[in-house]
């Protein structure tokens, strides 16, 4: 197969359309996800020249590295397989040489997924110390892809997560985390309210309340996310990590795109968040400024928003969206007032592997973050300390 290499999401057939498209064209597509995701299973850290599908260069084989790194990509190609054996076995005898293609598809498809297509994955997390000696240890659950929603990845702890929970455990009082039960109510005379938007299996929220609770400060997590089986798997994480009742920690479904300026049938969501947090939530171009929208009415004066993202390949204009809606101090119009902006921002990489492979951790690679403070800020907050409206901060590793 001689052709340029690019994602699962831009060379696989439409999934809506699958029953158009011969049985060569699926065959073609099977084989291509094979080319980019066998030789990684097989223990290979990098395809050898001759099996490269187009021109041997340094950048072609960086764009190959990235594609098979790239957990989003890899979960697109999980559902595209799954869909095309529910669509080949539903069409009986439509498809010429089926059972062929069934058997590539069933075993590229197992290869790729591990534990996360065959059903409930449980792993531990530890964290830690903190700044004080703390430690976090939790017990989440991955659920399996949806088959007939790509959204429903939010069931599956990614990178993102983990790198920020380390983030808080290792730093808290740069997430501004009370240390005492004094210090969060008697400045706010209630409980310090944490959100977090597009919260998956939990890990993050999760994480904080774990501080918090140790810490006796009184305190509210609201965990929000929008598909329905995410939100069942991500109760079921709370139920296991919060058991008594009632719980400080809740479980609520938010659609960024329908948030209603004025009003919100849960009253939580009708208090500002003196915290609000978001690992791994933009990768559609629309969901920065849906995010906005809702920090408009969530975020209280002097709180932060803090966003964690993967820096893929695959979705660059994606992740630009955010420096595009959320503009540096420098960029607010003067006389304009407060409005929401970047107050610190910077990029580190980190190790990564799959947890599904431990072979995997043999030959672990680097993935590149941006991290972003949000918060309300105007001209006149300017920190002399700053360039280009950035903060200069040391970098977190």
């Amino acid at each position: 197969m001689n052709e340029t290499i690019v994602p699962p999401t831009t060379r696989l057939p439409p999934i809506s359309k699958l029953h158009t498209y011969p049985i060569a064209e699926l065959q073609d597509a099977i084989k291509y996800l094979h080319v980019l995701y066998l030789p990684e299973v097989r223990g290979s850290s990098r395809m050898s020249n001759r099996t490269l599908p187009s021109q041997n260069t340094d950048n072609h084989s960086s764009a190959l590295e990235n594609i098979r790194m790239d957990s989003f990509e890899r979960a697109y190609a999980i559902r595209w397989l799954t869909a095309l054996i529910s669509r080949v076995n539903s069409e009986e005898s439509s498809f010429v040489d089926s059972e062929q293609l069934l058997q590539d598809a069933a075993s590229l498809m197992s290869i790729c997924a591990g534990a996360a297509e065959v059903g409930t994955f449980t792993r531990v997390f530890k964290f830690g110390p903190s700044t004080l000696g703390e430690e976090v240890t939790l017990q989440l659950t991955d659920a399996p892809l949806d088959n007939d929603d790509f959204s429903s990845v939010g069931a599956l702890t990614w990178g993102a997560a983990c790198v920020m929970a380390e983030m808080i455990v290792e730093s808290p009082d740069d997430f501004s985390l009370p240390r005492s039960l004094s210090s969060a109510v008697n400045v706010r005379g209630r409980p310090f309210r944490v959100l977090e938007l597009g919260a998956g299996t939990g890990l993050v929220g999760l994480t904080i309340a774990d501080l918090l609770n140790r810490r006796g400060v009184d305190f509210k997590a609201i965990l929000t996310d929008f598909h329905p089986s995410v939100l069942t798997n991500l109760r079921r994480n709370v139920d296991a990590a919060f058991p008594a009742t009632p719980t400080p920690v809740k479980v609520l479904c938010l659609d960024w795109s329908a948030f209603p300026l004025d009003f919100h049938p849960d009253l939580e969501l009708c208090t500002p968040f003196e915290l609000i947090i978001g690992a791994d939530i933009v990768y559609e171009e629309k969901h920065a400024v849906w995010i906005k929208e809702c920090l408009k009415k969530l975020l209280a004066p002097e709180a932060f928003f803090h966003l964690l993202i993967p820096l893929r390949s695959t979705h660059i204009a994606e992740s630009n969206t955010v420096e595009k809606d959320f503009p540096h101090p420098s960029d607010i119009p003067t006389g304009c007032g407060k409005g929401l902006a970047i107050a610190h921002s910077e990029q580190f990489k980190c190790e990564a592997y799959s947890d599904y492979d431990p072979r995997s951790r043999e030959r672990w690679t680097e993935i590149e973050y941006a991290y972003f403070r949000i918060g309300w800020i105007s001209p006149p907050d300017l920190n002399p300390a700053t360039t280009n409206g950035t903060e200069i901060l040391p970098q977190v590793m």
